[in-house]
């Protein structure tokens, strides 16, 4: 069961479904047609197309039915040191091609953003270690649409 599903309104056509903290996926209405475009997220962040759909409740569900096979974890983030400071790292969002590129001037600096910015860039939350690991690939639910993915959040 998935406790605390959250809408969240973007803009006027796309909503984005929250799991607790974590995305699961966006709604974009299409606003000449009646459908409802459906991108899955799983936990590392990859997208997965689903079947559209004709209202924003019925994909609602299937994001919940395709969350349902998931389990949905903090990603394990670091800062590395580079030659303009410190650089947010995450293995799992490296993994699913997410680019993170949030660059701190001082350690302190990156450890008091680095989870918030994480989320905001992301949409799932995060927790500093010394060394991260990355969660496992996502494979892409039953209901999603074959051979149509994004990598993007």
């Amino acid at each position: 069961m998935l406790p605390n599903v959250v809408a969240q309104r973007r803009d006027p056509y796309r909503t984005r479904i929250l799991y607790g903290r974590h995305v699961i996926g966006v709604l974009t209405e299409h606003p000449e047609h009646n459908r409802v475009h459906v991108v899955f997220r799983g936990p590392t962040g990859r997208g997965f197309r689903l079947p559209d759909c004709h209202t924003v409740s019925s994909g609602t569900a299937s994001l919940i039915v395709a969350a349902l096979s998931y389990h949905y974890q903090p990603h394990q983030i670091t800062l590395r040191t580079t030659d303009e400071g410190f650089v947010l790292w995450c293995p799992t969002c490296h993994g699913a091609g997410i680019g993170l590129g949030q660059c701190y001037s001082t350690k302190q600096a990156g450890l008091e953003r680095a989870v918030a910015d994480h989320a905001s860039v992301v949409g799932h939350p995060a927790v500093v270690v010394d060394r991260p690991q990355a969660l496992p690939p996502d494979v892409p639910p039953d209901n999603a649409v074959a051979t149509d993915e994004t990598s993007t959040p």
